[in-house]
């Protein structure tokens, strides 16, 4: 159930369990749950309505280390929007980044894990943007991985294009590519970074990214990326 971050009555202020607000401040204040305030510190810029240009970027203080995915819906046809958001996080900090597919209404829902792979929505707020972006995030996947970072490629792939693959796991030891069955190893740079330039082959669909302990051992994949075939895109 998501509740109102202060379930109070704003016209008697001596009720209010928080700084005094006006009414208008109360309105645009978004849903939180109750445990919301057990996992972060009070989130100053995070509004019911967040209007942006294109991308939106809000950072959480962590109180405690979680599990953590975000849902976003365009408003208007209920859809879900894919490869547009992107949660990077550790144990002190959760940042939350949303590139608009197109201009619109979307409303987000930050869930958090509960048990093994179920998941309960702790915060809603809406985004408006005016216009498009044209950074579209991978899909990450729930996995023993921690502190993962993608610093690029974060565009749409095109097929026959040439990339430079980023990527920070902080506890595995070997990283690749893995596209239309074949395995692209990145380089080990130490301290949990992971790099190499790949051709994406001309009938790809999409590329996964999987990071494993030991070199011959089980890879899980902890992120995707679509491809698109068509140059114009």
């Amino acid at each position: 159930m998501i509740s109102s971050a202060f379930n109070v009555n704003t016209s008697k202020s001596n009720h209010q369990l928080t700084k005094k607000i006006s009414r208008d401040e109360f309105k645009n204040r978004p849903l939180l749950d109750p445990i919301f305030f057990d996992l972060f510190e009070s989130p100053n810029k995070l509004q019911a309505t967040n209007n942006i240009d294109s991308s939106y970027q809000l950072d959480l203080i962590q109180k405690r280390d979680a599990k953590f995915i975000l849902n976003v819906y365009d408003l208007q046809t209920n859809q879900p929007v894919q490869n547009r958001a992107l949660l990077t996080h550790n144990r002190e900090k959760l940042q939350i980044e949303f590139q608009a597919p197109y201009a619109g209404i979307f409303q987000a829902f930050l869930m958090h894990n509960v048990k093994d792979n179920a998941y309960s929505s702790i915060a809603s707020f809406s985004i408006s943007a005016n216009k498009a972006s044209n950074i579209q995030h991978p899909t990450y996947f729930h996995s023993s991985a921690k502190d993962i970072k993608i610093e690029s490629p974060l565009v749409q792939l095109h097929a026959d294009s040439t990339y430079e693959f980023k990527i920070k796991v902080s506890n595995k030891k070997y990283a690749l590519l893995f596209c239309n069955g074949k395995k692209n190893r990145l380089k080990n740079q130490g301290n949990g970074f992971f790099s190499k330039k790949i051709k994406i082959p001309s009938n790809a669909i999409e590329v996964l990214i999987e990071v494993s302990d030991t070199e011959h051992g089980r890879y899980e994949a902890i992120a995707k990326y679509p491809v698109t075939n068509n140059a114009n895109f």
